[in-house]
Order: structure tokens, then C-alpha cells, then sequence
């Protein structure tokens, strides 16, 4: 996760366009059935957040989790959560789901943030 967070953060802050927003969507999740885009969208938003740019996320035409992460955001906004908040909810998850298999990190990280 952290490897993670790192490489974005440093793909993030090297954007020399100022006013421009990231464009980015679901890294490591291709169609060999890898990766978690819950966790990976967490991660880049927060990569964008600590390099203080705008984000565009795309779904890829993957309107559960389009839904989901909107409003995953919506309360995570609504709860004035931080970054390291985030992340360190983030950093959990794995140990508390292996008592939960079915627990998903957007339900993990809203539980932790309250």
C-alpha cells in the first residue's frame, strides 16, 4: 500500500501544469482479475489530495463502483476526514478482513473513520 500511495503521490506531484486535474482510473486492476479498486481509488485519491491536485477518476464504465466511490467520497468529505485518517484506515484492513472475508475496504474505512 504504501508502494502504492508513493508511486502515485510522485506521478501526481510532478505535474507541472498547475491547474490542470489528474486523469487517472483503476491501476493494477486489468483484466487479469488483479487488484482492488476500492483500495486503489482510495489510495490515488489521496495521493491527489497530499499533492494537492484536483483528481478525475475514471470507472471505466463500471457504474457499482462509480456509485460506490462517489459516495464513499460524499461521506468521507462529509466527516472531514484526513488524509492520514484515510490511510491509516487503510493500513488496517487487511488484518480485520481476515475475520470478515466479505468486508470491502470502502466499508472498512467508513467503520475506522467513525
Amino acid at each position: 500500500t504504501w508502494a502504492d500511495f508513493f508511486q502515485a503521490y510522485a506521478a501526481f506531484i510532478t505535474n507541472t501544469k498547475k491547474n490542470l486535474p489528474i486523469a487517472t482510473g483503476n491501476w493494477g486492476c486489468g483484466g487479469h482479475g488483479g487488484g482492488n479498486k476500492e483500495l486503489k481509488s482510495l489510495i490515488q485519491i489521496l495521493a491527489a489530495a497530499k499533492a494537492g491536485k484536483d483528481l478525475i477518476y475514471y470507472t471505466f464504465n463500471d457504474p457499482k463502483l462509480e456509485k460506490s466511490l462517489i459516495e464513499q467520497y460524499e461521506k468521507m468529505v462529509d466527516m472531514h476526514a484526513t488524509i492520514g485518517q484515510i490511510y491509516g484506515a487503510l493500513l488496517s484492513y487487511s488484518k480485520r478482513r481476515e475475520k470478515s472475508p466479505s468486508l470491502t475496504v470502502f466499508e472498512h474505512v467508513l467503520h475506522e473513520l467513525v
